[in-house]
């Protein structure tokens, strides 16, 4: 987990919601090979290394565009309402650090949260990412929903790629279905969430017929 944080820093969501979710050890280990990994190119080529990294970073603003950025930042981008993505993965980051801190959910559950929001809250989350949810597609693979995630995620990319000359609607469709293919599992995920939690079971109304016994006495 370390080295991959070390790698693709956007995975720092997960060992950060395994420490929320009172996993201290795992989180702890994760951090501190992440950054002893961080520390060797800042110590064999110099920390002007990190420097560049995060100009080319800041410089590199259109490559959130581009229709293999399947996170809700590039969908924004395409949309052209870049903030109002960068508030939506703020505010999944934040509810999901919440759900982590409160709820301390398994740790399957709480893994397979974190990987997809590594990559669905992240500035630029490539669909390539996407093969960190491997694990998560095998686990939950009798479930239609993944199915049809796995259908989407599966599309060739050249088929996707060839709406970048048809900005618009097309853009957003077709030309965004690893983007909707992602949402669509963050769905999926917290209404099983919900559903294992009671929620909607608490919300149902009473059936016909079975009124609620008023809680005050009737007089005698």
């Amino acid at each position: 987990m370390g080295i991959i944080v070390a790698v693709k820093p956007n995975f720092a969501v997960w060992p950060a919601l395994l420490f929320l979710s009172g996993r201290f050890q795992p989180a702890l280990i994760s951090a501190g090979t992440a950054l002893i990994i961080s520390a060797i190119p800042a110590i064999v080529i110099g920390p002007e290394v990190y420097r560049q990294w995060f100009e080319m970073l800041a410089a590199d603003n259109g490559r959130a565009f581009f229709l293999t950025n399947a996170s809700i930042s590039g969908l924004a981008a395409r949309a052209d309402i870049s903030m109002i993505g960068a508030a939506a993965s703020l505010f999944l980051l934040g509810g999901a650090a919440l759900w982590a801190l409160f709820r301390r959910p398994s740790l399957p559950v709480t893994s397979t949260m974190a990987l997809l929001l590594s990559v669905l809250a992240s500035p630029i989350g490539w669909v390539n990412y996407t093969l960190f949810l491997l694990p998560v597609f095998c686990w939950k693979w009798s479930s239609p929903i993944i199915r049809i995630v796995m259908a989407f995620l599966v599309i060739p990319t050249p088929f996707v790629l060839r709406e970048l000359s048809n900005p618009g609607f097309r853009t957003l469709t077709r030309g965004s279905l690893y983007n909707w293919a992602l949402l669509l599992l963050l769905v999926a995920l917290v209404a099983e969430e919900l559903r294992n939690s009671g929620f909607f079971s608490r919300t149902n109304p009473l059936p016909a017929g079975n009124p609620a016994r008023s809680s005050t006495p009737s007089a005698t």
